[in-house]
Parts: structure tokens; sequence; C-alpha cells
């Protein structure tokens, strides 16, 4: 008679659950170094993000439209301070496996490195270097489901405050973004930022900046990609205004200068406002609009993206809580035929902690992207649970 044996997943929730006590005396939030493992399981019934008329390509069998991912991880937190400067790692790593499309397991991570220094009573800033990869947002490459981009990251910024309402603050970045399907979108990014801003005895601050983006796109010779670089130049008006105790207005605005070799250079107005409102002691409610250019590395000409987006948070009780998400993102290319680009996403999940050293997260999402390209439309819900314990 053939043995039973478990299955990867049952057996990492049985470790979970073996550990699970360990964790209940071990952790605790203010701790300076912290550990968590997590597991979870989802359901994505439009894995390659098909349009309503479209099936699955004849070179992915007899597959299905949807399928489940499993996914296991590990991540960390270590934090020391000496004097006034602090030191800080964080780490997380995660292993996502499909049923029916293997070829589309991947890993994710993220790592961050960073210093929070300070001198004298004035002098204070950051050092910061980064790793991330992931597979690329649903609202970004419909029929290219596994392509992957991963960001690397290097931050520095100072500030000089001579006194309590005035500050002088400068910032330089490099970013290197590689993309392992959509090599045409890599490229290098470098930008710097300076500004000053003033604060007022009542909370509210006002901020002027400039800042300067240079896109180097890394040319594949394979794929005919160009490798013209273009620029971005900011100049942008911030404000952060208490109304009350429990609400607050933030926002930008300005214009923003996109010059592209060969082409001429084009000018854009850009903006955001944000209302957050503590309507309660538990529920807490956002809503916001945005005007920008996209990521450099969306698209290989300056791209118009507009958001909108609302955010509510409910403490239901002390160990339940429930979070909502909805955005609506639109892009506009005026230099292409796809013209106009539209997804709205719905995200709700529970986040249950029966002790202070458990989580457990069910949630369900949906996203309906819409272009003038059938091609380029689909809908994807994915329904799924987490389970993360700290150590």
């Amino acid at each position: 008679m053939r043995a039973l044996r478990p299955s990867k997943a049952t057996v990492l929730l049985l470790c979970l659950g073996t550990v699970g006590s360990v964790a209940k005396a071990a952790y605790a939030p203010t701790d300076g170094i912290r550990l968590f493992a997590s597991a979870g399981l989802r359901f994505d019934d439009n894995v390659l993000l098909l349009g309503p008329g479209q099936s699955v390509p004849l070179g992915y069998g007899d597959k299905g439209r949807g399928d489940w991912i499993r996914s296991a991880g590990m991540g960390w937190h270590a934090e020391t301070r000496h004097s006034r400067q602090t030191w800080r790692i964080d780490g997380q790593f995660n292993r996502n496996q499909y049923s029916d499309y293997r070829n589309f397991n991947y890993s994710s991570w993220q790592h961050d490195l960073g210093w929070d220094w300070a001198v004298g009573e004035q002098w204070s800033g950051l050092l910061n270097l980064s790793d991330r990869n992931d597979r690329v947002d649903a609202g970004y490459a419909p029929g290219v489901a596994q392509d992957e981009v991963r960001d690397r990251t290097l931050r520095v910024r100072a500030l000089w405050a001579p006194n309590a309402w005035l500050g002088l603050d400068g910032e330089s970045g490099l970013t290197r973004e590689r993309h392992s399907a959509q090599t045409n979108y890599d490229d290098d990014l470098r930008s710097a930022t300076f500004g000053a801003s003033w604060s007022t005895p009542r909370g509210s601050v006002f901020g002027v900046h400039v800042e300067q983006r240079r896109v180097n796109p890394v040319a594949d010779p394979a794929a005919g990609a160009g490798s013209d670089a273009y620029r971005l130049r900011y100049l942008r008006f911030d404000l952060v205004w208490p109304l009350s105790a429990k609400s607050q207005l933030s926002g930008r605005a300005g214009r923003v200068g996109a010059s592209v070799a060969g082409e001429a250079a084009v000018s854009r107005g850009i903006g955001a406002l944000a209302w957050r409102w503590l309507a309660s002691g538990k529920v807490a409610i956002s809503l916001g609009i945005e005007r920008d250019f996209d990521d450099p590395g969306r698209s290989r000409t300056p791209t118009i993206h507009r958001n909108r987006y609302l955010r509510l948070s409910d403490t239901i009780s002390e160990k339940t809580s429930m979070n909502v998400e909805w955005r609506d993102e639109k892009r506009q290319y005026d230099a292409t035929p796809i013209g106009c680009e539209r997804t709205r996403m719905l995200r709700v999940s529970l986040v249950f902690r029966p002790d202070r050293a458990v989580e457990i997260t069910p949630y369900v999402s949906r996203a309906v992207r819409s272009s003038q390209s059938d091609v380029d439309s689909y809908v994807d819900n994915q329904l799924g649970a987490t389970v993360r314990l700290y150590f």
C-alpha cells in the first residue's frame, strides 16, 4: 500500500504551528531585533491577464485561466542606536510557486540598509541602500504576467535646521532598474533635489523644492530599443495643514518639464491633494488625487499618470481590523496609438491578531483595466490569505 506523504504546504503550516508557541514568549514589538516567518495561499482567476474574449494560448497546453499560488517567506529587522546615530537593517524574502503555471514561479525580496545620522544640533540626514525584486504590477503589463522588475537604489540626504521653523535640505539618488521580460524598459535613473521648508507653531508646513531626474534607457540591440535619454525638471510647492486634531490636509503643486533627445521639450502641470480624517478612535479615512509623470521604468517617453484613491481602516476590536483600498489610475500616452489606459483596483483585507506574535490576513482584490486595445484590457480577481509569525 502506498504511504501518504504530506504536501510541502502542509509541512510548512505544521512547522509554523510548532514554533508559534515559542514565538508567543519571544516576541515584543519593541525588540531591537525582530524576525518573522510567513505562509500564504491565493487563487488568481486570470494569471495571464487575458482580455474577455481571449483564450489561453496553445503554448500553455490545457491549462485554465486561473491558478493557485503558494508562498513562503521570512523577514527581519535589526536596529541599534548610539548617541544620535541609528543603523537599520530590514529584509524580506518570499518564494511564490504556481500549481499549474510552474514556469511562472518567482522569488521576491526587499532589503534595506540605512544610517540615520546627526551632527550637532542642526545637521541630520540619511544614507540608504535598497534592493527590491518583485512581479510587475498588474496595472502595467497585460500579456507579460511573468515580468519581474529589480530596483537597486542608493539615496543620500542632508538637512540643515538652523532654528525650529526653517529647514534646508538636499537629496541625491541613483537607481538601476532591470526587467526579466520587458528589457526594453531597463534604465538608470539619477536624481537630485534641493529645497526649503517652513513650519508654524500650529503644525503647518510649507515647502518649495526643485528636482532634476535624468533617465538613461539601457539599449537592447536584440529588441531594437533606443538609448536616448530624457530629463525631467520639477518645481514643486508643498503644504501640510492640520485642519483640526482629527483632520489634516496636504498637497503639492508645480510644473515639470521633460526634454527628450531629438524632440521638442514639453511642460506639464503636476499636483496632488490628500485629506486624512480620524473619524473616531478606531476609524481612519484617506482621500487623494494625484497627477504626475509616470515612473520612468514604465514607458519609454514621459507619460502623464493620474491617480485617485480612497483608503479606510477600521479597528473592529482589540484583535481584529479591516482595511479597504480603492484606486483609479489613468495613463495618457500622447505619442503612441495606445492613447489612454485606465486601471481600477479594489482590495479588502481583514487582519486577525489572536496573539501579539501571530497575524492572519484574508483578503480579496479585483482589478479592471480598460484600453483602446482589447488585448490590453482585462479583469483579474484574487482571493487569498497569509499567516505571519513574529519572533
